[in-house]
């Protein structure tokens, strides 16, 4: 049995992180106290967070293509069907609206632009849906511009009130 520091709450050691800096082998404080404590740092310091794993990701970025390659491999993609598979189950709106674009630019009825219609770039563009159940309501975005929109605005309700990109 241990006591918490930050609950003052007495817990079987199991309930503490194990830490080899103190002398019964234990963190001072509960597994509760440290998730509270960890979800609150995370959301205080996001965007700090996230630049350092922008900034580690650019300078690290052949570490991290050669652990893709070589957990594709090792997998054979299965982890990407899987994860696909799960991503569908969890959002038939989403995946209804993008296969009826797929359909419609293969049919000829919808076209692909060229251009961004924020920035105007000439890139392959992707399309956004601000509202999943208007599924040929779409606003196409270069891939940086798309980005940038849900960093912003979030993935958000369905769209729902939710302002459109510029124009």
């Amino acid at each position: 049995m241990k006591t918490c520091k930050k609950c003052n709450g007495t817990k079987p050691l199991a309930e503490f992180y194990k830490d080899k800096r103190m002398a019964d082998g234990h963190l001072n404080q509960c597994k509760a106290c440290v998730k509270v404590y960890s979800k609150a740092y995370a959301a205080e310091h996001r965007e700090r967070r996230r630049e350092h794993k922008k900034s580690h990701r650019a300078k690290n970025r052949e570490q991290y293509r050669e652990y893709s390659r070589c957990a594709y491999e090792k997998n054979g993609g299965a982890v990407s069907a899987k994860a696909h598979t799960k991503w569908k189950a969890k959002n038939p709106l989403k995946k209804k609206a993008i296969n009826a674009v797929s359909h419609a630019i293969r049919t000829g009825k919808m076209a692909r632009p060229d251009l961004c219609e924020c920035c105007g770039a000439s890139a392959r563009v992707q399309g956004h849906h601000p509202d999943y159940s208007k599924q040929l309501d779409v606003h196409w975005l270069c891939p940086p511009c798309h980005s940038q929109w849900h960093i912003k605005y979030g993935e958000g309700l369905n769209g729902k009130n939710q302002p459109q990109p510029q124009r």
